[in-house]
């Protein structure tokens, strides 16, 4: 049973890693020219990045119900986060 979680834990780390780099990517491509001359694509990057921004929160809510230690592991990553889309939104 504990080899069946350490795996699942393991995928979910895995997903998250790559969420957050497609946001990195998605945030990065929406600060270029092309993106400020068509509003339409910023609209549909924008949709994607709070997609990505809600799978993360999804999957770090999962893996942080197992310890103490994972929690105030979320709550940082929560505050990282919330802190990185207000600094992106202000740029």
């Amino acid at each position: 049973m504990q080899n069946w979680l350490q795996k699942l834990e393991y995928k979910i780390k895995q997903y998250m890693i790559w969420c957050y780099a497609l946001s990195v990517f998605v945030q990065v491509i929406m600060m270029t020219e092309y993106v400020k001359l068509h509003p339409q694509y910023a609209a549909i990057l924008n949709g994607l990045n709070r997609i990505l921004f809600i799978a993360m929160m999804a999957g770090a809510l999962v893996s942080a119900l197992d310890s103490r230690r994972n929690l105030s592991i979320l709550v940082l990553t929560v505050a990282l986060l919330i802190m990185e889309k207000v600094v992106a939104g202000n740029i």
